[in-house]
């Protein structure tokens, strides 16, 4: 049992707020190559909702050996926490994309948005799958 706590998308939240003693709310997702922008989406639908800030972490991890044949993409060990808070100044925009052949995402969203954030000179990042892609710009 110990090893299965932590398989669910939502026990890293519940580990959290067990460990703040915090009851706000929580919402976990696993939607695969487009967790990213999926969870900037969530989290901004909350903040048009009225919440003040809302803390938005994203990991990935390679699976254990025997599921990795059943998955197309690889995803390397890498971590985001962005507080996003109400008001504040948008600093990017977030575009849907058609995917297809021009696909060049096969490795999880995150590091590339990781080294866009880096790069200050980058005004813009787009990644596609083979369903759809996503268009970042910044805007600040």
């Amino acid at each position: 049992p110990t090893s299965f706590s932590l398989a669910l998308p939502n026990a890293p939240a519940g580990l959290f707020s067990i460990g703040r003693s915090d009851r706000s709310a929580s919402t976990s997702l696993a939607a695969g190559l487009d967790s990213l922008p999926m969870a900037i989406l969530e989290a901004a639908g909350l903040l048009d909702e009225g919440a003040p800030r809302v803390l938005v972490v994203v990991y990935e991890e390679p699976l254990p050996l025997p599921f990795q044949p059943y998955v197309a993409e690889t995803e390397p060990c890498a971590a985001l926490a962005m507080l996003l808070t109400r008001g504040a100044p948008q600093a990017f925009d977030l575009e849907l994309l058609p995917g297809g052949a021009d696909a060049n995402l096969d490795q999880g969203h995150l590091l590339p948005f990781l080294r866009f954030l880096a790069r200050e000179q980058a005004g813009e990042l787009s990644v596609r799958h083979g369903a759809r892609g996503w268009r970042w710009r910044r805007t600040a």
